[in-house]
């Protein structure tokens, strides 16, 4: 991401995000993505330039940049809604920061597109009362394999998934991911109960 050993490439920085996500390293995708919106970007109007140089008082910066300013948009996405290069998983909520699911606080995305049309998700954490609620509206085209990734705060762990719609499917949750079975569509609730790491 760096140049002539003094610059940020504005617009080679997604590739890299890209790469970290698809490893599972989400701190260093973070760091990238919160880096890179502070010293790419102008303040308040999230124009990017090309090269950013990171010694401020010298600030010989490449002028503004097309490629640039889509950065920090593109990586939001993945972060939310990432769709396996390989694999083709669309992964909901993949790479979100842990404190997004403090108790009372949530997240989401509306109309996400993906190969097998808009996707969109809300998740809505009530950690101090044990759970974390979501509400998934599945693309369009069948066939798409969709996991639900949860990230929690502290010492939380997901312990088990519940239905909460009558026409539901069951769900299976693995880790800290829940998989929805491909042939779901439409709206899909569920509830994760969550519980503290038990210590060995």
């Amino acid at each position: 991401m760096f140049n002539n050993r003094k610059s940020l490439v504005g617009f080679l920085v997604s590739e890299g995000v890209q790469g970290l996500l698809q490893h599972d390293l989400i701190p260093e995708a973070l760091l990238v993505f919160y880096a890179h919106a502070f010293h790419a970007h102008t303040r308040g109007t999230w124009t990017a330039i090309e090269c950013v140089d990171m010694d401020r008082d010298r600030a010989q910066h490449s002028p503004y940049c097309l490629p640039a300013q889509a950065t920090i948009p593109i990586i939001t996405k993945w972060l939310l809604v990432y769709e396996d290069p390989l694999t083709r998983v669309v992964t909901l909520g993949r790479g979100t920061p842990r404190a997004w699911l403090d108790d009372g606080l949530g997240y989401g995305a509306d109309g996400a597109p993906t190969r097998w049309g808009a996707i969109g998700f809300r998740v809505r954490s009530h950690v101090r009362d044990g759970y974390v609620d979501a509400e998934i509206d599945l693309p369009g085209r069948p066939g798409a394999a969709v996991r639900l990734r949860l990230r929690l705060p502290g010492q939380l762990v997901p312990r088990r998934v519940e239905s909460l719609g009558d026409e539901d499917p069951v769900m299976r949750l693995d880790g800290d991911t829940v998989s929805i079975p491909p042939g779901a569509q439409g709206n899909v609730r569920l509830r994760v109960w969550c519980g503290r790491v038990r210590a060995r």
